[in-house]
């Protein structure tokens, strides 16, 4: 709007300076993990240990075989959430063929199992006419195969009369397969061997062939289209054990009305087939059912409005279940709908008893090496996706992962720059009877890093295991890491906020001790008898001492920096470097740095973004400069107390002593 011409007027404009300057969001810690189960190289963020357990093990319980950087990262989530990464190698998918409901093929386990989805083969080639789905675990890994399933296709009440009964045979004709491909919504596929119905007469005066009686559950056995005989139990259908019924008095009366009805019935949606998820207890071998999903291989909704489409609800990205996946055949080609649909399965008899069917070669892989465990820090370099606040190694003390995982921390080795590496130091080093000389070496020699974006503490704590009713000593990465974050930006050790809730620890380190080892900069912790355990120290990895060689000054520093680089990116696109822009930088700057002292983050300050730092160069080569001076709070680590003993004569006042 021009302002010149016209009549006199008073022109309103509006001018935003009340942006304000955060620090960033969050406390997660991240942990790489050798898990048995869950998304391999993926971080997924949990605040809840029943999720965490129940997604990332494979019977919702921690059991003594497993990585014990599990106890690092559900320490830490009762201050924080965690960032899970699940580290594998050569890891497998174990599963299942379902054929279709019209093929001659059994329902088979995988015969070896496979590290990725797409490298799953049809059993019939590529062109497989015979398979309806394939069935595996949501993730690899051996709890697969503890993963087993029953299916049952959606049934239609059939009416029979005596003449659908041979007695010569004892099969009965069915008329489900019968009608036409569009069928599928109304009747549903033909009987599979081990599917459980019930006879129910229509008139009180009907009567049953001999040998059969109403009400009663029985089990088909197929024959060939739509001829079934049945069985007393699943174990008889199963081994082909058929009633052999005979005409009786049921031959008296011709054309008497019978309703072959699926029992249970349960899928009761047209179109549809239920499938009921098993896991098997690794201790017991008993299987308990987990998830009943009802489903369809077309896209369609049941009566409630509900998606049952399976490639919706079982598919690989959205999956809706904690333990399967399945993939349709999508290509698999047949006169009539009804045969595409998977075939029931109605469970395995073995050693006289029926269980689901189990997956199959499901592996949980090879050992990690300490390379392959660095590798999967790489999604964490990523800040816009993972909002990050501490590294932790998880017991898996080693010189590599541990310099890995301080390039992903350290800016000056192309890191986040807003996150901080919480390390321990290996346990057989503090179960050693040369202990001091084994840990001070490590820091010394193996790990002989120098930053400040990370800090080592020793030795191991003792906890108590509730999942096994046991005692075990654990890293203390997870304990020093919930310490930090609930300092916020003061000292994170001492009496005041530094105590560990814990049984015991490996090594009591004497004051000697303590001292060798704050020397070379990794924390003890110690021991004070009627007291309890504390962190005892708070230097980062920094050779050359500095106010970056303390953990408080750091935190601060991983806030203040990220956070007004964030908030400079607002005038980014801006035309002007002029003293007014450079004002509204200073003022947002100080606004921020104001509120970070009042939490005792940083002690004094200075923004610097005026003609001093900025010429007119500087602007034709579009570039503003801004330098922020900070001079932090130090924590207090050595207290040096006088004793003076007087003369009785002398007045103890003020005046006195000075």
């Amino acid at each position: 709007m021009s302002i010149v011409g016209g009549a006199p007027k008073v022109i309103g404009q509006e001018q935003n300076q009340s942006a304000t300057i955060t620090s960033p969001a969050g406390i997660n810690a991240a942990v790489i993990m050798e898990l048995l189960k869950g998304e391999i190289g993926v971080p997924h963020l949990y605040d809840s240990e029943i999720k965490f357990l129940a997604e990332c093990t494979p019977n919702g319980t921690v059991t003594p075989d497993m990585d014990q950087a599990i106890f690092s990262a559900l320490t830490y989530m009762q201050v924080g959430p965690v960032l899970s990464i699940r580290a594998a190698q050569n890891a497998y998918f174990g599963g299942s063929y379902v054929p279709r409901s019209g093929s001659s093929n059994v329902t088979t386990g995988f015969n070896t199992g496979y590290t990725n989805l797409s490298d799953i083969p049809w059993p019939n080639g590529t062109l497989d006419a015979e398979t309806s789905l394939i069935l595996t675990g949501k993730n690899q890994g051996a709890w697969n195969n503890n993963i087993g399933y029953l299916l049952y296709p959606y049934h239609a009440a059939d009416t029979l009369t005596l003449t659908d009964f041979n007695y010569s045979t004892a099969t009965i004709t069915t008329h489900v397969d019968t009608v036409d491909a569009s069928a599928i919504l109304t009747q549903g596929p033909f009987y599979q061997t081990g599917e459980a119905v019930k006879l129910i007469l229509q008139d009180s005066s009907d009567i049953l062939p001999t040998g059969l009686l109403p009400n009663t559950t029985y089990y088909v056995i197929s024959g060939s289209a739509n001829q079934i005989q049945l069985a007393t139990s699943l174990v008889n259908a199963l081994n082909n054990t058929p009633i052999a019924f005979t005409a009786g008095a049921a031959s008296l009366g011709g054309g008497r009305g019978f309703t072959l009805l699926p029992s249970p019935a349960l899928c009761k949606t047209p179109g549809c087939f239920t499938l009921m998820v098993y896991n098997r207890s690794t201790t017991t071998s008993n299987p308990v059912l987990v998830e009943t999903w009802t489903l369809s291989l077309m896209n369609m909704k049941d009566g409630g409005g509900n998606n049952v489409y399976i490639a919706d609800i079982l598919n690989s990205e959205t999956t809706q279940s904690t333990y399967i996946l399945a993939i349709q055949n999508v290509g698999v080609q047949t006169d009539n709908v009804m045969d595409a649909y998977p075939r029931a399965v109605t469970g395995v008899y073995s050693n006289g008893v029926v269980t689901p069917f189990y997956f199959a070669s499901g592996s949980d892989g090879s050992d990690l090496t300490d390379d392959s465990m660095a590798d999967y820090l790489s999604p964490l370099y990523n800040q816009d996706q993972y909002s990050l606040k501490f590294v932790l190694d998880g017991g898996h003390a080693s010189p590599i992962f541990q310099a890995a995982i301080l390039d992903l921390c350290d800016p000056t080795q192309g890191g986040r720059g807003d996150c901080f590496g919480v390390f321990s130091v290996p346990y057989l080093y503090e179960a050693s009877s040369d202990y001091l000389n084994q840990v001070v070496n490590y820091r010394m020699v193996a790990t002989a890093f120098d930053s400040s974006y990370g800090a080592m503490y020793s030795p191991h704590v003792l906890i108590y295991d509730k999942y096994n009713d046991r005692t075990l000593y654990v890293s203390p990465d997870g304990f020093a890491a919930s310490i930090i974050a609930l300092s916020g930006y003061m000292p994170p050790f001492g009496l005041n906020r530094g105590k560990l809730i814990v049984n015991g620890l490996r090594r009591v380190y004497s004051p000697a001790e303590r001292d060798a080892l704050f020397d070379v900069n990794i924390n003890p912790l110690r021991f004070i008898p009627g007291k309890g355990t504390y962190v005892w120290g708070d230097k980062t990895l920094a050779a050359v001492p500095s106010a970056l060689d303390g953990i408080n000054v750091r935190i601060a520093l991983t806030d203040i920096e990220p956070a007004i680089k964030a908030a400079m990116e607002s005038f980014l696109g801006e035309i002007v470097n002029d003293p007014s822009t450079q004002a509204l930088v200073r003022s947002r700057c100080n606004s921020y740095l104001k509120q970070v002292s009042s939490l005792k983050g940083m002690k004094e300050w200075y923004v610097q973004c005026d003609s001093s730092n900025n010429s007119n160069q500087d602007a034709e080569n579009h570039i503003m400069n801004l330098a922020v001076w900070l001079k932090p709070y130090l924590s207090i680590r050595y207290i040096v107390t006088t004793f003076i003993i007087t003369n009785q004569s002398v007045q103890l006042n003020q005046q006195s002593i000075v």
